[in-house]
């Protein structure tokens, strides 16, 4: 007899499954600490822009994708405490390189493409930039253009986010599997993840008129987004893993914690 496949999850379901994990004491244990560094990071490369600092935003990346992938973890073995998801039974060191791997690939894909497509179509010299309304008009415009070529792409790509979860816990998906998994969650999944994700760009169009001159006002503005930056992550990882539950496809691992 076939099993029926469970019903599907709303947009703000998904989204909201992310959102309800940071509820617990364990993402600030997580994120809180990432945050500072990643905020004291930022701060250094504003008060020394030609210190060659600004190649650490690798290193950036790589913290958020590696707390993903543990928060994902967590998520998937709920309710395994987190000491326990990373004394016990964590991925395989291949399997972490692979995910990592993968996590910097997708970065790249939807920070990269979508800058290089908007210098393309419009065309701006980033080294000549005056505040003349023609160039704030080009600015704008070409923002515009890289945030929705981020966003087909992040629609293109959403199904195939499903390889993620399986590898925090030892088991490997391919993408034509994760996109099978991810029928009917396509749309679904992009959406919570814009939801998710959009509080970072409200932050960072903060005035900055309204902080402190200084390093008080780098580090107050940096702080808050860094804060906004791994939270938004989190809960991103989080509703990937919470659609992977949902499809059926949890491997019976939380029983070896006992």
């Amino acid at each position: 007899m076939n099993t029926p496949m469970p019903r599907r999850l709303s947009v703000l379901a998904i989204a909201g499954g992310g959102l309800a994990t940071l509820r617990h004491r364990e993402a600030l244990k997580l994120g809180l600490p990432l945050a500072a560094i990643i905020a004291a990071f930022w701060t250094a490369t504003d008060l020394w822009p030609d210190s060659g600092l600004a190649v650490g935003m690798v290193g950036v990346e790589l913290g958020l994708a590696t707390t993903a992938m543990y928060w994902q973890r967590r998520v998937i073995l709920w309710p395994v405490t987190l000491e326990r998801v990373f004394m016990r039974h964590g991925p395989d060191a291949p399997l972490r390189g692979r995910y990592l791997l993968r996590a910097v690939l997708l970065a790249a894909v939807l920070w990269f493409v979508p800058i290089i497509v908007a210098l393309v179509v419009v065309p701006f010299d980033l080294n000549s930039v005056t505040r003349s309304p023609e160039d704030g008009s080009a600015l704008l415009a070409m923002v515009g253009v890289a945030l929705a070529v981020a966003v087909v792409i992040l629609f293109a790509v959403s199904r195939t986010l499903l390889v993620f979860p399986p590898l925090t816990v030892s088991h490997v998906v391919t993408i034509a599997q994760a996109w099978r998994l991810g029928r009917g969650y396509g749309a679904r999944l992009a959406t919570a993840l814009i939801l998710l994700t959009a509080p970072v760009l409200i932050v960072a169009l903060v005035p900055v008129d309204v902080l402190p001159d200084g390093i008080v006002g780098m580090a107050l503005i940096n702080g808050l987004i860094a804060v906004v930056r791994v939270a938004t992550a989190l809960a991103a990882a989080a509703s990937v893993a919470v659609v992977y539950r949902h499809v059926g496809m949890v491997p019976k691992v939380a029983a070896t914690f006992d």
